[in-house]
């Protein structure tokens, strides 16, 4: 009998289901400003590593995004390009051969990490012409180990494209380059102990001036000719700063804090809003989306994470654009009417 009993207990364990293995997935998808359901663009092959940030056409009729393609080897990223209304991608970049990669909000150049290719023969930053691959920027910089390239690159373009400014790590320290990418000339070098880069989008309007945050403070730098300005200190640490579209304000974010403030004197009403990851303005300045919740360091809970949009002008409670989800809330572009954002969402299953 011990001996059925045990052959009865083999079988029920061999025969059980095997765990499944841990797995991810990921969406681009566009949500509407005024409410609506969204639209999924695309689901990412299971597994997948995510999107990058979404840039949008200049008519709003199409999305790209670095990501892996469904005949892709895991873990290889390509430049793709989904029509906003979802459907499969109508052009596919070669690879992306840096390490990470990161596109100009107008999705005309890309800005890719790497080990090799530049001209000292360290691996630096490479800002390449989209349309014809072509090389335009090259910034080398030192690395002693292997984390300096798996994280988003640190750039900030202007309006137009035409501007970007690069982190990089130095030998004795860090500095910001301002490029003129089209030329590939340097305009301006300042060492990072003067400031980093505030964001995505840390170029005025005119796209001469530029934002740097230096802990708790701002500094408003002349690409062109260096002259520097620091603005009254807000307080806080400063997390990111972005100017409005028509410069007239800047966007200070700082954990659940927000402020509005002068771009002269530095000074603006502050908010309590939950959160100010990923600050970004409407294209006609009357609204901001952030992202809000996300986690507990102290727990490790990943916690439900909020796209939530708020009006500038009157600035009432943030209305949450994507409802509390589990799924991590990444990187997101306004659409160019204002009238949608485009989203992108990962979650690890284990």
């Amino acid at each position: 009998m011990r001996r059925l009993a045990a052959t009865i207990a083999l079988l029920a364990l061999t025969s059980a289901p095997a765990a499944a293995a841990p797995t991810s997935s990921a969406t681009l998808e566009i949500a509407p400003v005024d409410g609506g359901p969204r639209t999924l663009v695309v689901r990412a092959p299971e597994s997948s590593d995510g999107f990058g940030r979404p840039a949008w056409s200049r008519d709003g009729s199409t999305l790209s995004v670095i990501g892996e393609g469904r005949t892709m080897t895991r873990g290889d990223k390509q430049l793709l390009r989904y029509p906003a209304i979802g459907g499969a991608p109508e052009t596919a970049s070669p690879l992306v051969t840096g390490y990470t990669a990161t596109l100009s909000p107008d999705g005309t150049t890309l800005a890719e990490l790497t080990d090799e290719g530049t001209a000292s023969g360290r691996g630096g930053m490479v800002l390449r012409d989209v349309a014809t691959g072509a090389v335009r920027v090259t910034v080398p910089q030192w690395a002693e180990g292997d984390d300096l390239y798996e994280s988003e690159p640190e750039v900030c373009w202007s309006t137009d494209g035409r501007r970007a400014a690069i982190e990089v790590a130095e030998r004795r320290d860090g500095a910001v380059h301002v490029v003129d990418v089209p030329s590939g000339r340097t305009l301006l070098r300042r060492s990072t102990r003067l400031g980093g880069v505030a964001s995505t989008r840390c170029f005025a309007p005119d796209g001469r001036r530029l934002l740097l945050r230096n802990g708790r403070r701002l500094v408003i730098v002349d690409a062109e000719t260096g002259g520097a300005r620091t603005l009254p200190s807000w307080g806080r640490f400063v997390e990111s700063a972005v100017w409005s579209p028509d410069g007239g304000r800047i966007a200070i974010g700082s954990g659940g804090d927000l402020a509005l403030v002068d771009p002269i004197t530095g000074w603006g009403p502050s908010y309590a809003v939950g959160g100010t990851d990923g600050l970004a303005w409407s294209p006609d300045g009357r609204a901001l989306a952030f992202r809000t919740g996300g986690g507990d360091d102290s727990t490790g809970d990943d916690g439900p994470q909020t796209l939530s949009v708020v009006q500038a002008d009157r600035f009432d409670a943030p209305r949450a654009l994507v409802s509390p989800r589990r799924d991590d809330l990444g990187p997101f572009a306004w659409s160019p009417d204002g009238a949608r954002i485009a989203i992108t969402t990962w979650r690890y299953r284990r």
